[in-house]
């Protein structure tokens, strides 16, 4: 096809607005005027399409003072713009059948588009001239601020959420990933309408983000629909990552929040690793075979003697740290006993080595999870897009069946003997 087989050329009165190259995968990709970069993974199985505009920063990019910035403007970012006023907008992305929101994760933010591939051109429109010029509106913020401080009020009645908030805050000091995404009564109440748009024009202009969409995409419509929409200078240099490293804690740290409950809910953190680590897909592996479906902690703790109503195994990668957790839902007087085949199956997994057929068993989860995900348009476009937005290698999503078949018992025994150390643990319980 002519689109895959060549360099794609948009005019517009400027001259050429860009050269879009295959790469050896077949993605369309350059570097508008201005900074955007463009990525285009063309597939016409399905006449539809998703995107990603995406840039570094979420909670990462906040401090003490500013967190909950990210979460609230992420709210707010398709409630109007300057081209158009917000119920006008949701009534033209509800008449196409498409989705438009806004996203904050912990080290991205942006929107998010899905559409019919007719309606493409009208909802990356949209989607670019609220990230240009979003309103913010006060009426909008004032209600956001009022139903934010309302969830926060009302986790004192999610006991496990509670357990996972109080672990991070102990685990990463001095750290961005410490703070509650959605703010706090202190910072919720700094929030101003013209603060937030400041705050959004220093953060995310749009030559430092990264566009990228999968589906069935007419490129030179992408193209033409970006044109007279480029910002005419390049942006000045994205401002530095607050705080440093997470000062990990040295000695097993436990905390205890008490409330009259008919479950406890235990959460075990410990330091994991960045995005950028090439282990990562080891310690993916380490987590199924421990908390996969059929995974040691499932069968030990709720299988074997049902000590427990849930169980789980995750972690979470950042820019520069990261984090593994356990947790465990039981009640009040089974916890310490679920507590004791917990800290059992931590120690077995870094004395004995995994045995080869519940090694496979735990690569095949993950091969055929990640497969499946790559089925769909938004997933390939959202890795497309932070693979390119922090630097990485474009297609490292095509290597991961490679690199989780690579992981033998002796690599995966050697990590957990360093992540799983207990002298680096936070334990957070909730509960009687």
């Amino acid at each position: 096809r002519r689109q895959l087989g060549a360099a794609i050329a948009g005019r517009s009165r400027r001259g050429p607005v860009a050269i879009l190259r295959p790469d050896r995968h077949g993605v369309l990709a350059g570097r508008l005027p201005g900074g955007l970069r463009v990525l285009v993974d063309l597939d016409r199985r399905i006449p539809m399409a998703s995107g990603w505009l995406m840039w570094p920063g979420g909670l990462r990019r906040e401090d003490a003072r500013a967190h909950g910035a990210n979460a609230m403007m992420a709210t707010l970012l398709t409630r109007g713009c300057a081209a158009i006023g917000g119920d006008e907008l949701a009534a033209e992305i509800e008449g196409q059948a498409a989705v438009l929101d806004g996203f904050s994760s912990r080290n991205a933010a942006g929107l998010h588009l899905e559409c019919m591939a007719a309606s493409l051109p009208g909802v990356l429109r949209r989607a670019v001239e609220c990230a240009q010029a979003p309103r913010f509106e006060p009426e909008e913020l004032d209600e956001e601020r009022r139903v934010a401080l309302q969830e926060l009020h009302a986790e004192q009645d999610e006991p496990a959420k509670l357990a996972f908030l109080h672990a991070w805050s102990r685990l990463y000091r001095g750290h961005p990933f410490r703070l509650r995404r959605h703010g706090s009564e202190a910072s919720l109440a700094r929030l101003s309408s013209a603060g937030l748009r400041r705050t959004w024009a220093r953060w995310y202009p749009l030559g430092r983000a990264v566009l990228a969409v999968s589906g069935d995409v007419d490129v030179d419509g992408l193209l033409g629909v970006l044109d007279g929409l480029l910002p005419e200078d390049e942006p000045p240099a994205a401002p530095a990552w607050p705080g440093g490293v997470p000062r990990y804690p040295e000695r097993s740290v436990e905390l205890r929040v008490h409330q009259d409950r008919e479950q406890a809910h235990l959460v075990v953190a410990l330091p994991g690793l960045p995005f950028t680590d090439p282990r990562t897909a080891a310690l993916d592996v380490l987590l199924a075979v421990l908390g996969g479906q059929a995974g040691r902690l499932f069968l030990a703790l709720r299988e074997a003697e049902g000590l427990v109503y849930h169980v789980s195994a995750s972690s979470t990668e950042g820019v520069d740290a990261g984090d593994i957790t356990f947790y465990a839902a039981s009640s009040p007087e089974r916890m310490p006993r679920a507590r004791e085949v917990l800290e059992q199956e931590l120690w077995r997994i870094q004395a004995e080595p995994v045995g080869e057929e519940e090694l496979d068993r735990a690569k095949a989860l993950l091969v055929g999870q990640h497969a499946m995900g790559l089925e769909r348009h938004g997933r390939r476009s959202s890795l497309l897009a932070f693979h390119e937005s922090f630097g990485l290698p474009r297609h490292e999503h095509l290597r991961y069946r490679t690199r989780v078949e690579r992981v033998g018992a002796r690599a995966l025994r050697s990590l957990a003997r360093e992540l799983l150390d207990p002298r680096r643990r936070v334990i957070s319980l909730v509960g009687p």
